[in-house]
């Protein structure tokens, strides 16, 4: 037989107050933040999903600020392009002029005096950087200038002007992430966008297609910013195969224009507008010892045994300008005038490329949006009370807790110190 004492009311009373105080505490919380869970042992299901929609959420979030940063670098890409066709627009105007044999000297002076201050316009212009003073046009490299020029006094003028213009970046591509593991280019190296015709790297006095290239080590060269692993034992025509077959803007080629074996001459050609970017990379010397570039890193930098052809933008603009002082007719508008062509047509290409680009993350944008959307609903589902539901609750609980404590004032019987006051 089991004894009941008063203590054991006492007790079991307690026991049954703190649990309703613990289930009004728990009611107050959801009320006042507007969840069901406070802590993983609330919803052991629910907590982790839970934790995975708000993870998205933020995740997202972080993605489309990316993405509005791209779309505003890009926009600011376009605009600059678009400033610099009409510059270029101008400066064709007068080539087209300039070559017309109704004009004097003195007209051409005059329009070669106005196509060089379009030349130093075209020279800000890809010089140009952003609000946070990172250059647009020197591809990953954003704290230089894109652009350095050299200054000198061309013939037949009587000022000094810009005679040559060198890029000062790098090949790199700024990118930013818009998905988990996607990356979008959101920069471009302006020795491709601001160029005029294909370039040829020519390195010659080599003795013959079979003579090795890699000292009898594995090497790596790096052209256009594109690794390319070069097995021991390769030959100058192994050499040119595997570049033929990595799918590069560059054909690689084999010449002797004095059949000699002793003058065999390595040719790159680009087959797309741009400048080559030659790098010897993991300790590789291919390209140093075949004379191509001067140090690993390389670059536009050209070695002691190569030269190198082809034309940029600002080199087309030097050569109509300075032909326009010398009153050059026939190179006017023939070279001049088809390589001010040539600079547009590669000028609108990538231009026309940036806007498909802007397009792409409008639309990835606004998928992203739908995405985040549908995370914060499926985190209201899982972690979000029903208001109606849990102020009906508290009521319950209030009611019973009240009257919990009416009935145990009754239950509990009198003590001795009852009898004694």
């Amino acid at each position: 037989m089991m004894r009941i004492s008063s203590s054991m009311s006492y007790t079991d009373m307690k026991a049954y107050l703190m649990r309703q105080q613990r289930e009004m505490q728990k009611n107050q919380f959801e009320l006042a933040t507007g969840r069901k869970i406070e802590v993983p042992a609330d919803d052991p299901t629910g907590a982790p999903q839970a934790m995975r929609q708000r993870t998205r959420m933020h995740e997202v979030r972080q993605f489309i600020d990316n993405l509005e940063e791209g779309k505003s670098r890009l926009d600011q890409y376009d605009t600059t392009m678009g400033s610099m066709t009409e510059h270029i627009q101008r400066i064709r105007e007068l080539a087209v002029a300039g070559a017309n044999g109704i004009w004097t000297d003195s007209d051409r002076y005059a329009m070669a005096v106005e196509v060089d201050e379009h030349l130093k316009a075209l020279v800000d212009l890809a010089n140009t950087k952003d609000a946070a003073g990172r250059a647009l046009f020197s591809g990953h490299d954003v704290d230089v200038n894109s652009f350095r020029v050299v200054w000198g006094k061309p013939e037949n003028s009587d000022r000094e002007a810009i005679v040559e213009v060198n890029y000062n970046g790098d090949v790199g591509r700024v990118e930013r992430e818009v998905e988990r593991g996607e990356y979008v280019p959101v920069s471009i190296a302006g020795n491709q966008v601001f160029w005029a015709t294909n370039e040829s790297m020519i390195s010659e006095n080599f003795t013959g297609p079979n003579q090795d290239v890699t000292g009898g080590n594995d090497q790596w060269i790096k052209i256009d910013n594109k690794e390319i692993f070069i097995p021991a034992g390769t030959t100058l025509q192994g050499l040119a195969d595997i570049i033929n077959s990595s799918n590069l803007g560059v054909e690689a080629r084999l010449d002797n224009p004095l059949n000699q074996p002793a003058n065999t001459q390595f040719i790159l050609d680009t087959t797309i507008p741009h400048e080559l970017w030659l790098e010897d990379i993991r300790g590789g010397t291919v390209f140093q010892s075949m004379g191509v570039i001067q140090q690993p890193e390389g670059g536009n930098t050209g070695g002691a045994n190569s030269r190198r052809i082809g034309l940029s933008l600002f080199d087309a603009v030097i050569n109509l300008r300075d032909n326009l002082w010398k009153s050059n007719i026939r190179d006017i508008g023939g070279q001049d005038l088809g390589n001010i062509d040539y600079a547009m047509r590669n000028l609108n290409m990538y231009r026309g490329e940036f806007g498909a680009k802007s397009n792409r993350l409008e639309e990835t944008e606004k998928r992203l949006w739908i995405d985040e959307r549908t995370s914060r609903e499926r985190l209201a589902q899982t972690e979000n009370i029903d208001f109606e539901e849990s102020i009906m609750n508290m009521q319950a609980l209030v009611t019973l807790h009240q009257t919990s404590l009416k009935v145990g004032a009754r239950i509990i019987q009198p003590t001795l110190l009852d009898f004694l006051r």
